[in-house]
């Protein structure tokens, strides 16, 4: 038969093609409507009847999502190989059925055993066979009949579909010739492409009046709900493996680069730097952090504030102080000057923050949240808290990521207000002009709106808080008070004003005021006024309670040691009442002896540690053999001369404690091995949950 005069021909294969097609879709939306079922039923049950409304809208569209994609592959291998078979496709869609059908079963059932999606452990161990071999071994011996079974029907729908399709016409259709074969398949693999994108709110972006961009769709656009399980039920986990973890998988650096030492070998170490004792061996840093004093406090409202470097706190500018408040409460409270930012963008740093954990930084194609960050499990205060005495919220009113912030915070308990909460409670979009720039809302009217709704909660509770304002453009409201000619430092003393307005506004509960733990740092360093290396990472850390004014001596200073931003989680939790359990890469600062861990600071590029006269930066992107620097600390600044090659001990030393403790907290965020599940609901602090 030629090929090329495909009249009669393509009606016959195009017509059945478009029906299998549609068929496909709709087996594949019940399929995972099912799955979506049976993992709320399993993993949150308590999910009200508008949320799994909700998940089921929001998880279609990624089951959507995923049939584009597996259309759009098959239709780019037709065009390559030119022709277009009907049985052929008929048969891949029979296959990814049952891909479907097992892997949403088995991903149930081993969400069961490990608290951990089934290609999360398959690729945060791709590199290792043998770790994959020994993560799986459990679930084959503990689901023998689900394996068999699934093999079984593995051949007998193989076989069944072979027969069955040999009926299909058999004749094959040349997408080469003519050319509008070639044209209509360009423009199908197109459309299935645009199908794969959602519309974004983004404001930032130049040149684009839409105020919305075009993203590719992914299940972090969707965790809008309050919980970890609830969340991770509008996930469609093939969908979620192609678009999300195969890219950043494959994107990141190679194993050779980020896993040096042994695991055990790193764990070990890690622990003794850390001071932890724990001998829980599937959590290995879970213990309890026991209460120094009884300040009485409750609640807690951290508030990170956009590029705020340490520098700023105390300095004065044409004759006067620019942040006067900040400046009363770091006096008044405790100040943390030798605080260094954990990461230099703010994901990284709101990551360190809220966790405990070292951002990722080996991964310089893939932006934001990696992964296992934003689909991770956590000990944040949410988690270790609970929510039997608790509520727990996440205020952000910028535009850009929104979405991404809005996930990660609800993937670590707190109920996440974003841009578009608070646009309701200021009016609706039509008045936002007056409330807002390009970036978000002002600081000053978000932080009241915030201050507004916290003073009406009437359960302990804890507030995690970003700012905006201060970042470029350092755009002010129009009647804000300008005091000085510098547009940045105008910026910094709105953002003073509208703290104290939030202090002000919550005082006037005094009870709750006086029960309230607020805790003042930055995501990281932005406006420098000095040109060393330790002006760029270094930001504030204010804690502050009326009742630590005349406490704060009961806790010794210690000023020849570096911190960073997850040491915040310990050093709340001992202020709070009670013991609490504790898992993470952090210590208090309010322990009388600090244990021997130093202080890691990173970038996309490279990463530092500081422990007593020194910092060893590491550069894993760098040629072979420059990958190491060591620089000495003198006065309190980091003198940017290489000493390595005269400090040999000094460098292997630093370097095994570096690698120590960042690959212990990758590898431990990776396994989902710093607190179980079921944690999140018990604020006990008993031995049986600790030695788990």
């Amino acid at each position: 038969m030629d090929t090329n005069q495909d009249n009669p021909t393509q009606p016959r294969i195009m017509k059945p093609a478009a029906i299998a097609s549609i068929v496909f879709l709709f087996t594949t939306l019940i399929i995972y409507l099912l799955y979506r079922i049976a993992f709320i039923h399993y993993f949150s049950p308590g999910t009200s009847s508008d949320d799994v409304l909700l998940i089921t809208l929001y998880g279609m569209r990624l089951d959507t999502a995923l049939v584009a994609i597996e259309l759009a592959l098959m239709t780019l291998v037709f065009l390559l190989t030119r022709h277009f078979r009907l049985r052929a496709f008929v048969l891949t869609l029979i296959t990814l059925t049952l891909i479907h059908i097992i892997l949403g079963l088995s991903n149930i059932l081993f969400f069961m055993e490990r608290d951990q999606h089934l290609w999360e452990m398959l690729l945060a161990n791709i590199t290792s066979p043998d770790e994959v071999l020994i993560a799986i071994l459990p679930f084959i011996q503990l689901h023998p009949a689900l394996i068999t079974t699934s093999l079984l029907l593995t051949v007998m729908v193989f076989y069944f579909s072979y027969r069955a399709t040999r009926q299909l016409p058999g004749m094959k259709l040349d997408l080469w010739k003519p050319r509008r074969h070639l044209g209509r398949g360009i423009m199908l693999i197109l459309f299935f492409s645009i199908s794969n994108l959602d519309a974004v709110d983004n404001k930032v972006k130049k040149h684009w009046t839409l105020g919305w961009i075009p993203f590719p769709t992914t299940s972090q656009l969707y965790m809008r709900f309050d919980g970890y399980q609830t969340n991770q039920a509008v996930v469609n986990p093939f969908h979620d493996f192609l678009r999300f973890y195969v890219p950043a998988t494959f994107t990141g650096m190679s194993s050779d680069k980020t896993e040096l030492l042994d695991p055990e070998e790193a764990l070990k170490t890690g622990k003794i730097l850390l001071g932890n004792d724990s001998s829980n061996e599937t959590y290995p840093l879970m213990h309890t952090l026991k209460q120094r004093l009884e300040p009485g406090l409750k609640n807690v409202i951290i508030i990170q504030v956009e590029g705020l470097s340490q520098s700023v706190i105390g300095r004065r500018k044409e004759g006067r102080e620019m942040t006067p408040f900040m400046n009363q409460l770091s006096q008044k409270g405790l100040y943390f000057d030798n605080m260094v930012q954990s990461f230099n963008a703010t994901d990284g740093a709101v990551f360190s923050t809220a966790t405990g954990v070292h951002k990722a930084f080996f991964n310089q194609n893939w932006k934001y949240f990696l992964p296992v960050e934003i689909n991770g499990y956590f000990a944040s205060l949410p988690h270790l808290l609970g929510t039997d005495h608790y509520q727990h919220f996440s205020m952000h009113a910028f535009h850009n990521r929104r979405e991404l912030f809005s996930s990660f915070m609800s993937n670590q308990g707190y109920k996440s207000l974003d841009y578009l909460d608070f646009q309701v409670r200021l009016g609706g979009e039509e008045v936002m002009p007056e409330f807002s720039n390009g970036l978000g809302i002002f600081d000053g009217f978000f932080l009241q709106e915030a201050a507004d709704f916290l003073a009406a909660v009437d359960t302990p509770y804890t507030a995690h808080l970003l700012t905006t304002t201060t970042h470029s453009p350092w755009q002010i409201p129009e009647d804000a008070e300008r005091p000085f000619k510098n547009k940045k430092a105008n910026a910094f003393h709105y953002l003073d004003q509208s703290i104290e307005s939030l202090f002000k506004t919550l005082r006037g509960n005094r009870t709750a005021f006086e029960e309230t733990l607020f805790v003042i740092v930055a995501d990281h360093t932005s406006v420098l006024y000095d040109e060393g290396m330790m002006e760029r990472i270094r930001v504030p850390l204010i804690i502050y309670n009326p009742r630590l004014e005349v406490m704060k001596d009961h806790w010794q200073p210690h000023p020849g040691h570096y911190a960073s931003q997850v040491d915040i989680i310990p050093t709340i939790l001992q202020l709070l009442d009670g013991n609490h359990i504790y898992s993470g890469m952090g210590n208090s600062l309010l322990q009388e002896t600090l244990p021997d861990a130093g202080a890691i600071s990173s970038n996309r590029y490279d990463s530092l540690y500081l422990k007593g006269n020194y910092a060893l930066r590491y550069s894993p992107f760098a040629a072979t053999g420059d990958e190491i620097q060591l620089f000495e600390i003198r006065n309190d600044e980091i003198i940017e001369d290489d000493i390595s090659d005269t400090h040999p001990d000094v460098v292997e030393r630093l370097r095994h404690e570096y690698l120590s403790l960042y690959e212990t907290s990758a590898r431990l965020a990776k396994e989902k091995r710093y607190i179980p599940v079921e944690q999140a609901n018990s604020t006990s602090d008993t031995t049986a949950s600790v030695s788990r």
